[in-house]
Formats: C-alpha cells, structure tokens, sequence
C-alpha cells in the first residue's frame, strides 16, 4: 500500500474530507481520531493490510502506522 491509499483509506475510517490526512497528521489533529476512531483506525487499517493488530498497539499519528507497516513508497 502507498502512502496516498493509506491517507485516504485514514480518512474513510474516520470520515474526513479527502485531503485531510497527511504524513504529519496526529490524533490530536481531528476530533473524530477519539478513543472509538483509534479503535475504529486499528480495526480498518489491520483488515486492509490483511493483519491482525495486537489489542495493546494504538496508533496516535500516520506516522506511526507507517512505521508500524513499513510503508516507504
């Protein structure tokens, strides 16, 4: 997966406008990142990557998920 499908596939969980999630983007950023978007974020993302997501690993920023996954391109 890119960088640009993780971004908006981000914010089709979360339901934000297209353009709203970049690289630098943090929870703290959107309201709708809450505990329940985390949740929301952890379950999405692990089906997309076709990975189960352990239950103590949230992600709080892009950043972290890219490096969670290993996204370089």
């Amino acid at each position: 997966m890119t960088k640009n499908k993780l971004f908006r596939l981000i914010e089709n969980i979360l339901k934000l406008k297209k353009g709203a999630i970049t690289e630098r983007s943090e929870s703290k950023d959107f309201e709708e990142w809450d505990s329940l978007g985390t949740i929301s974020l952890t379950l999405g993302i692990g089906e997309n990557f076709d990975k189960s997501i352990p239950d103590d690993v949230f992600f709080s920023s892009v950043k972290e998920i890219i490096e969670y996954f290993e996204i370089n391109k």
